[in-house]
Order: C-alpha cells, then sequence, then structure tokens
C-alpha cells in the first residue's frame, strides 16, 4: 500500500524540538518528509514553495510570527503549525512537542487551504454594521470635510458611528476634529496582527465621535498590510453600526516592494477599503478641473476596481449656489459617468474659520445649508 507523503519545512533551526522532530521523520513509518530546515519565514516560504511542501512548522519564541505573515503562507497554499497553544490567527496551534506527538498531528492535517477559509467564513459576522468608504480622484475635492462631517452627523443622529483615517498619502482627520495626530491606525493594525483588538486605540472627538486617527508621518504606511487591515475593518463592523473611512485618491495596483520577506504596496488600503466598502462615495470637486479629475477618476476606478464602481455614488462638494451653474454640472457628470450625484453639498466659508479652530461647521452653523446637505448624505449612507 502507498503512503500519502506529508511534506514538512521546519522554520526554528536549532530548536530540540526540531532537531528531534527531524530524527523522528527519518523513520519510514512516519509518513513525512522534511523538505528542508530553515532560519526564518522568508527562508522557510521560498523553500517551501520551491520543494512543495504542504506545512511549515515553527514557533512562537522568536515572535516571528502574525497574522500578516501567516497570511503570505496561506495564500501559497501552505499551513503554518505553530508548538504551543498560544498559535498566531491564521496558524494551527500545536500544543505538545513531543516528536511522536507532532508527527501524528502533521499526519493528521488535510485539506489546509480549504478548512482554514471555511473557518475564517465561519467567523465573519453575519450582522455588521454599513461600511462607507469616502474616496475622490487628486486634488483636494473634499474628502476629509466630507468625511469627518459625515461621521458627526451619523454619530448625532443615534448611529454608533467610527471613523478611520486610512489616508496613506496625506492624514488629516485628527487635525479637522482638534485630536493629537498619533499612531492610531498603524498601532491598531499592530495589534490585530497579534491577535489583539484593534480599536482600544480609538479616540473620542469633542463631539462624541469615536475616530481612529492617522499616520502621524506618511512614511509608516509600510507598517501597513492587507490582512490585518481587513481584519480591522471586520472588527470595526461588528462593534459600530456605521463605519466611514477617509482613503487616498490614488488606487493604481503599484508594484510590490520587498523589505526583507513582506510585500508592500502603498495603495493597498485604498484599493481594500474600496472593494470591501458597502457604499463608495466620490467627492467631486464643482471646479472644471476638479469636475474632469473625479470624471478620469470615476473610469480608473471602473477598469481597477469594477464591484467599486458599482457600489459609487457620487457627491459634489462646494456646489455654485448659482441653480444654472449647478444644472451644468450634474448635466456634465451625468453624461461622462451616466449618473447623477446623490447629493449637492453648497460651498462653505465657515469650513475654514472653522478648521483653524479644529471644529466643524455644524459646530457654529448647526442649520446652515452645508449641514443639511451633509445630513442628507447619512441618510443616504445607511439607507
Amino acid at each position: 500500500m502507498q503512503i500519502e507523503i506529508c511534506s514538512v519545512v521546519t522554520c526554528s533551526l536549532g530548536e530540540p524540538w526540531e532537531s528531534a522532530l527531524v530524527s523522528m521523520a527519518n523513520h519510514p513509518a512516519a509518513a513525512i518528509r522534511i523538505a528542508a530546515r530553515c532560519s526564518g519565514p522568508g527562508e522557510a516560504l521560498g523553500v517551501a514553495l520551491r520543494e512543495q511542501a504542504t506545512v511549515v512548522v515553527g514557533d512562537a519564541v522568536r515572535g516571528w510570527w502574525d497574522r500578516d505573515v501567516i497570511q503570505h503562507f496561506i495564500s501559497a497554499g501552505i499551513v503554518v503549525a505553530i508548538i504551543g497553544t498560544d498559535a498566531p490567527p491564521g496558524a494551527l496551534s500545536l500544543p505538545d512537542s513531543h516528536p511522536e506527538a507532532l508527527v501524528q498531528a502533521l499526519q493528521a492535517i488535510h485539506a489546509p487551504v480549504l478548512v482554514a477559509c471555511d473557518d475564517a467564513l465561519a467567523q465573519m459576522p453575519l450582522d455588521r454594521g454599513r461600511i462607507v468608504a469616502v474616496w475622490g480622484g487628486h486634488g483636494s475635492p473634499g474628502r476629509t470635510t466630507i468625511s469627518t462631517h459625515l461621521a458627526a452627523s451619523a454619530q448625532a443622529s443615534g448611529l454608533r458611528t467610527l471613523l478611520i483615517d486610512a489616508d496613506t498619502w496625506a492624514p488629516s482627520v485628527a487635525q479637522h476634529l482638534g485630536l493629537d495626530e498619533g499612531h492610531g491606525l498603524v498601532q491598531s493594525v499592530r495589534s490585530v496582527s497579534r491577535g489583539d483588538s484593534g480599536l482600544s486605540h480609538v479616540l473620542k472627538s469633542q463631539r462624541g465621535v469615536s475616530v481612529l486617527v492617522g499616520m502621524a508621518r506618511p512614511e509608516l504606511w509600510t507598517e501597513i498590510q492587507e490582512s490585518s487591515f481587513i481584519a480591522l475593518i471586520d472588527e470595526a463592523a461588528s462593534e459600530y453600526d456605521l463605519v466611514v473611512i477617509d482613503v487616498a485618491a490614488p488606487i493604481e495596483e503599484d508594484e510590490e516592494l520587498s523589505f526583507d520577506q513582506a510585500p508592500y504596496r502603498r495603495n493597498l488600503v485604498t484599493r481594500s477599503t474600496l472593494t470591501i466598502a458597502d457604499t463608495v462615495f466620490q467627492v467631486a470637486g464643482a471646479t472644471p478641473v476638479a469636475l474632469r479629475r473625479a470624471i478620469s477618476a470615476t473610469r480608473s476606478l471602473a477598469l481597477e476596481i469594477p464591484t467599486a464602481r458599482a457600489n459609487l455614488e457620487v457627491v459634489l462638494n462646494g456646489a455654485p449656489r448659482s441653480r444654472t451653474r449647478l444644472r451644468e454640472i450634474e448635466s456634465a457628470l451625468t453624461e461622462h459617468l451616466e449618473q447623477s450625484p446623490i447629493a449637492a453639498i453648497p460651498n462653505e466659508p465657515l469650513c475654514e474659520s472653522a478648521l483653524w479652530e479644529g471644529q466643524l461647521v455644524s459646530d457654529a452653523a448647526p442649520r446652515s445649508q452645508f449641514c443639511q446637505g451633509i445630513n442628507a448624505l447619512t441618510e443616504r449612507s445607511v439607507a
């Protein structure tokens, strides 16, 4: 009878359990093959792919393993098994380090990738809050102005709301709300990567809005990995009625840059947000240049992320008070985008003075046409 051999890569060179496992694997009845003995996850991933190994075995002693590193193995169809009872998210736990117990556990691993995906789907909350991405083309169409006021309006209406600054190019939510700039998003993603809650870094604004501020320095974008960021958004949606995410303009699939072992892409936060959002509010400015950029951005979105284009709603920011000019703008958007804006937020001079004070327009003029437009947009976001 032919015995199916389990191909294994170890990733703790020199540990006592590893040497014992290698010795045990030499026995013909073990039915496992040690393809290689590696000294780190980067080497282990490369060797496992080359040798077509199905399992990588390591331990948590050296602190290498977190959600994002493990996700690279899972994406390649490789199971990560960690010695001990406290395995990181995505890894299998091998509580007994005795070599015979390890061999039996490795022999019992079947269809690892399918099992991991099924477990992940089973853990996803069925009853979650809505996720709204606030996005727009290049320039400054007013993404952060809309997102901060939208979150404040939703919170005032009784919705438990979280505002996340996920702009990896020019984060500014903290300044708009008069909050201290910190590393809220980076710290949250790190926490999720370790298997902890990412919401412990949420702050409260003066108006009671829960806020996860962005990066104090934009160059920290390399700290954010896709799997942990998505897990953070899932956690937020399970705790809040509405999650408003302010993202940057660029959406092109940028080249993966490798530092050590992990690939980094600066635009992945925007792309991931637009992909998982229930609604995408594209903020378009009302000037000729801003309108051209909005039309170009929407066409790019349709090519880059078609699912996000299907969920897109256009929000005109800085709408002129002239009804004739407003109709011209709406007509142009309808002609080129085949949809008219769902909201026309009027130009509000108080925006600049409020920003200087770290306040919102709703603090100074809650009954203004600007605030009325934002309130209508809030109703649309949860419809």
